[in-house]
């Protein structure tokens, strides 16, 4: 399946409705129609991921139920919802996928990430966070996008299993720091 760049996928203006032959891109960051004027910015999207850690130093990891990436290894969490801080996108998404409270987490990095959903590529930066969870007791996996749980040791084996670049790359600094 090909995909698009979001900033290719806008066939009209979404204000007055203009042809794209009259639309033309002014760049990669942004639409303007020469018609209205209207300015429209392809920013990426904020999603934020949590590192969870056992008490044998193993990383929780899900499997994801759907594309992109499906059957994949990921790190619970999401987008982050308009009128939501971060902190709060962190806590939710990992209460929605594996059913967790975390009490503590520390930023990690920041990393810039593509996410193919339904022939359009979104950009998107990633925020990760080493978290702390009250128990495992009640951990399972709780949303459609979760297939299962797992606790594995960051390695090469691990490593290749990734459903996106930008989880190497958090889990690079994530070594670095502890």
């Amino acid at each position: 399946m090909s995909h698009t760049p979001v900033n290719e996928s806008f066939h009209y203006c979404p204000q007055c409705g203009e042809g794209s032959s009259g639309c033309p891109r002014s760049s990669d960051e942004r639409f303007v129609c020469p018609a209205c004027s209207f300015c429209l910015y392809f920013n990426p999207a904020g999603a934020v991921a949590a590192i969870i850690q056992d008490t044998q130093g193993r990383i929780l990891f899900i499997r994801r139920k759907k594309d992109p990436a499906k059957g994949k290894l990921s790190l619970p969490g999401g987008f982050i919802n308009s009128g939501e801080s971060v902190e709060d996108a962190l806590s939710r998404e990992t209460r929605e996928e594996v059913n967790l409270e975390i009490v503590s987490a520390n930023f990690i990095c920041s990393a810039p990430n593509n996410y193919n959903y339904r022939g359009i590529t979104y950009p998107v930066t990633d925020l990760f966070f080493s978290a702390s969870v009250r128990t495992f007791d009640s951990i399972s996996p709780q949303e459609t996008e979760v297939t299962a749980i797992e606790f594995l040791p960051p390695s090469e084996k691990t490593m290749e299993q990734l459903a996106f670049p930008s989880l190497k790359h958090a889990l690079i600094q994530f070594n670095y720091q502890t």
